[in-house]
């Protein structure tokens, strides 16, 4: 569908953003002559009638291949700037799993897959090692906080007397059963099967 103005398309934004970098016009009559003014040109109408390449701010017509020069460039410059984004997650990735091979919390067989996965992937720079030394992070990152939180936990139970408790009901599946839990760290000391009472399914 062609608008008022004549667009009739657009071809993807340019690698900086904003608005499309080309805008393709289709145009019944003779174009009006364009304003020409001091200007970037930076993004461009291509005139499909008219086999034409203007500014598509100031209106001036340009040269083609300037364009597609330009055009290089920022593609040339979006593939450095993902290279860099890529190289700064990847070193993200290396320095974490290192810190996660020191900890306590990490097993033996998490350690050794952490040095097989830096040897392997450390010095490439490919998607796919990013890929692989970002999925070991989440992974194994997951892993060793849940161990740390248990540890916790276990230690806020054994320095707790547990004075103060209260009883909450949980619902799953299996069948609902109600959960002692201690008022003061929060930990579960035992369960029972719940019972239903004069509460139950009260709105």
């Amino acid at each position: 569908m062609t608008s008022a103005d004549g667009v009739v398309g657009s071809i993807q934004p340019s690698p900086d953003g904003g608005a499309p970098l080309f805008k393709i016009l289709r145009r019944e009559c003779d174009p009006s002559e364009p304003n020409v003014r001091p200007c970037e040109h930076a993004r461009y109408t291509l005139d499909e009638k008219f086999a034409t390449v203007t500014c598509g701010k100031c209106g001036e017509h340009v040269d083609p291949f300037s364009v597609l020069l330009r055009f290089a460039e920022w593609q040339e410059k979006w593939k450095r700037d993902m290279r860099a984004a890529q190289g700064a997650e990847q070193r993200l990735h290396i320095e974490e799993l290192r810190r996660l091979r020191g900890l306590r919390a990490t097993t033996q067989a998490e350690a050794a897959e952490i040095n097989a996965a830096l040897d392997k992937w450390a010095w490439n720079t490919s998607e796919e090692g990013l890929e692989a030394l970002r999925g070991l992070r989440n992974r194994i990152g997951d892993a060793v906080r849940g161990r740390q939180g248990k540890a916790r936990d276990d230690r806020r139970a054994k320095s707790c007397a547990h004075k103060w408790t209260h009883w909450t009901r949980v619902v799953s599946a299996e069948g609902d059963e109600d959960v002692q839990y201690c008022s003061a760290c929060g930990i579960a000391l035992g369960s029972r099967p719940h019972v239903p009472g004069p509460t139950d399914g009260a709105a």
